[in-house]
């Protein structure tokens, strides 16, 4: 062993030493709610979907649609479908179509994704609170 590791060990073994043998240490979180969170709640509606819920203190709320369908669910026959239905959902619908789609969510200062991944396709937004009905709506 060097001597300055040696030097280093006998500083760390002083050091905790004068603690008691007790070693500190410190937990900084950004957000002091984290500690306190509220539980989820999931609900089930009589047509059979489930809804998870949680109280937030935020001024954002954040609400999305999550189906059990994604790529490993294609057959030959339907490979690139969970791909182009993904596309397909920011082209607009009937009531809103995609110019009108677009700029409602601009104007409520939201964020719009949609994405797909293995098991899973998921529409979901970020909304200031007193919007929240309208993005429900718009999902």
């Amino acid at each position: 062993m060097s001597a300055t590791v040696m030097g280093r060990s006998m500083r760390a073994a002083s050091r905790l030493a004068r603690m008691g043998g007790r070693r500190g240490y410190t937990q900084t979180l950004t957000e002091p709610t984290a500690w306190n969170q509220a539980p989820v709640v999931v609900t089930t509606l009589p047509n059979g979907v489930r809804v998870a819920s949680k109280e937030t203190f935020g001024e954002v709320a954040s609400v999305g649609v999550y189906v059990n369908a994604g790529t490993r669910d294609a057959t030959k026959e339907s490979a690139g479908a969970a791909y182009l239905i993904e596309q397909l959902a920011q082209t607009g619908t009937a009531k809103r179509p995609k110019g009108k789609l677009e700029a409602e969510v601009e104007s409520m200062g939201a964020t719009l994704s949609v994405t797909t991944g293995r098991e899973q396709t998921s529409y979901s937004m970020s909304v200031l609170k007193g919007d929240l009905k309208q993005g429900v709506d718009i999902l």
